[in-house]
């Protein structure tokens, strides 16, 4: 399932919380819908009555040859049909499956705004999208124990599951994704695999990546991965100067070349908002290679650590080229995989996520005229090139057309 959400469709939701019901709605019709189906429709909330215009919906759908492929869990509590309360608490949208783990059965995403709801008086202050992602044990069901229920220590804390809403959120919430309600046009893509929401500024990605045959037979590695970040409208992103979070982690045990393995762990590291400067998590310090705080290797480069502090220094500047198609002839964006590679003391876990590629580094006029088309075709699967990042020198993805 690939869809395009419109929280501000026919200009009636005309403020945050109205505009946060619809996406929320609209993640939950999305993501629970079946193969071939059409998500049921979200009609945008009109901020002056509180009333649904039937005539608009908040959900275009570019795809929907799979399933969005997760189930309503417990705590769950709005769906397409649910009705606008400008008075209500947290929104939530609770959606699990099975990981065919046997000692961590459940894979298990919970999004909502959990700091602040509508009745806070805070909410237009904080309104960013918060979630875990991640997996849970037997002993706390979704489907009938609450995200914060009786293992919310691994889930909720982040033992088992990427970033979570910290201190920081309240200090630093425009540096925190993903921000759902100023946009215009959201691609959600979804399917068993994975699960990817993108903004012009955010990317939060969810998925079950490659795994190695000695993987396959061990029943306490979900293979899960995360990553995302994101960029402040009203500044450049560089890495010495501005604050910002962007995060990079996987549930994975390690091999050694005897074939010996380690326990199955959650590796990688995050930038906190409440920090000015640091390494970039997700490319490595200042744009590439290994991040030497961690095993994990740089997935791919993003824009502003290429660029480093590229506002000053624009001669440091390295936009990649576009590539010739040797079928077709044409001048074609690159696509890259995107590869989790732990290594450490000697052990190493490694695999290829699905549902997305990296596009390439440039500017947005770069990408106007090399990356002009509505898909393209990637080992035989048509893909959907969206930008994120600073919109002066955006970032590249291409969402699996599913």
């Amino acid at each position: 399932m690939l869809v395009s959400i419109n929280p501000q469709v026919g200009a009636v939701s005309g403020n945050y919380a109205t505009r946060f019901h619809n996406f929320m709605a609209a993640l939950h019709s999305v993501a629970t819908c079946a193969a071939g189906g059409t998500p049921t429709a979200v009609n945008p909330v009109n901020s002056s009555t509180g009333v649904k215009d039937t005539g608009f919906n908040c959900i275009t759908v570019l795809s929907n040859t799979e399933a969005g492929g997760w189930t309503s869990g417990f705590s769950t509590n709005i769906t397409a049909s649910t009705a606008y309360n400008a008075s209500a608490s947290s929104l939530i949208v609770d959606l699990y499956q099975a990981s065919g783990k046997a000692s961590a059965p459940w894979l298990r995403q919970t999004f909502g705004n959990f700091s602040y709801g509508f009745n806070s008086g805070s909410f237009d202050s904080y309104h960013h999208l918060q979630y875990y992602q991640g997996h849970t044990t037997a002993s706390n069901n979704p489907a009938t124990i609450a995200y914060n229920g009786t293992d919310s220590g691994n889930y909720t804390n982040g033992t088992t599951a990427s970033v979570r809403p910290t201190g920081a959120y309240t200090s630093y919430s425009n540096y925190f994704p993903v921000n759902i309600v100023e946009h215009s046009q959201i691609y959600v893509a979804v399917t068993a695999s994975y699960l990817i929401i993108v903004t012009p500024i955010d990317i939060a990605y969810y998925g079950i990546r490659d795994q190695a045959g000695w993987e396959l037979t061990r029943s306490d590695n979900p293979a899960w991965c995360a990553f995302g970040y994101t960029t402040n409208q009203s500044a450049y992103y560089q890495v010495s100067s501005y604050r910002h979070i962007e995060y990079c982690w996987a549930y994975m045990a390690g091999i050694y070349p005897d074939g010996s393995q380690t326990s199955a762990s959650k590796r990688g590291s995050q930038i906190d908002a409440n920090s000015s400067s640091g390494e970039h998590k997700i490319a490595g310090s200042n744009g590439g290679g290994r991040n030497s705080s961690t095993g994990m290797r740089s997935l791919f480069p993003i824009a502003a650590a290429v660029g480093g502090q590229w506002s000053s220094y624009p001669s440091i500047w390295t936009p990649e080229s576009p590539i010739t198609d040797p079928v077709t002839g044409l001048t074609v964006p690159p696509a890259y995989p995107i590869i989790f590679n732990w290594s450490e003391s000697g052990y190493s876990a490694s695999g290829q996520v699905p549902g997305i590629y990296k596009g390439m580094t440039t500017t947005a006029a770069g990408l106007t005229q090399f990356a002009s088309a509505s898909e393209y075709v990637i080992a035989g699967t048509s893909y959907v090139p969206v930008r994120t990042g600073n919109t002066s020198y955006p970032d590249l993805f291409l969402l699996r057309k599913a």
